[in-house]
């Protein structure tokens, strides 16, 4: 006598049933090109639930800047929201969407997209030799960045010399402000500052970076010619 249960009149073993239930996903855009909005669709949601999408800067998860908006799936389990997204240094925005049961994120890189990105400019000559005047675009509105220079001292091999730096404008929701916001700011002004240190003059190079603590994000490595 057989010991296999079965499932209905199909003779399937009820040891091997496997749910069949898709995965939850979320997708997010830019709405007309501004970064400062997006739209969120999500599927395979518990049906007729209450979720919560977040936003994060510099990627899903990562608990900076968090934004959180209510939602509710239809009897398909699809959601629609449109909302407005803070524009950070990082051009990246962390997407996750959950209901009581099921959770689904992903990543969407704004760049070119009303994002323009942290980036940091060198003048290593102003206003003399030696003197780097340190200028950054881009940055997050009212953040804190740390700036690096680094270089080989004969002497003392790898040197690393730091400089903090404010961020003018103020976060908030919706399209990156214009100019001074994202700029550093120092001695009260939106026109950056002068790092200077007499031993640059004997590095053929000086990398240079930015990192900023408000979301992690790091900017892209400039090399620098003292011209000393």
């Amino acid at each position: 006598m057989s010991t296999l249960a079965t499932v209905g009149a199909t003779g399937v073993p009820a040891s091997a049933a496997v749910s069949t239930a898709a995965a939850a996903s979320v997708k997010a855009a830019v709405v007309n090109g501004n970064a400062g909005t997006l739209k969120v669709t999500g599927s395979n949601f518990t049906k007729n639930a209450n979720l919560i999408v977040e936003f994060n800067q510099n990627g899903a998860n990562s608990g900076n800047l968090t934004q959180r908006y209510s939602a509710r799936s239809d009897g398909s389990g699809r959601f629609t929201l449109t909302a407005a997204a803070y524009v950070s240094a990082s051009c990246l925005v962390g997407v996750a969407a959950w209901d009581d049961a099921k959770s689904a994120s992903t990543n969407l890189n704004t760049t070119g997209k009303g994002c323009q990105g942290g980036k940091v400019a060198i003048n290593p000559c102003q206003p003399v030799c030696t003197d780097f005047y340190t200028q950054g675009s881009g940055f997050t509105p009212g953040a804190t960045v740390d700036v690096f220079y680094e270089f080989q001292d004969g002497a003392k091999g790898t040197v690393t010399l730091h400089a903090g730096s404010g961020v003018c404008g103020t976060l908030a929701p919706g399209r990156y402000p214009p100019a001074p916001a994202g700029q550093f700011f120092a001695f009260g002004a939106c026109n950056g500052y002068t790092m200077h240190d007499d031993r640059v003059c004997h590095a053929p190079l000086v990398k240079v970076w930015a990192e900023e603590q408000d979301t992690d994000y790091i900017s892209e490595a400039l090399y620098v010619d003292p011209r000393c």
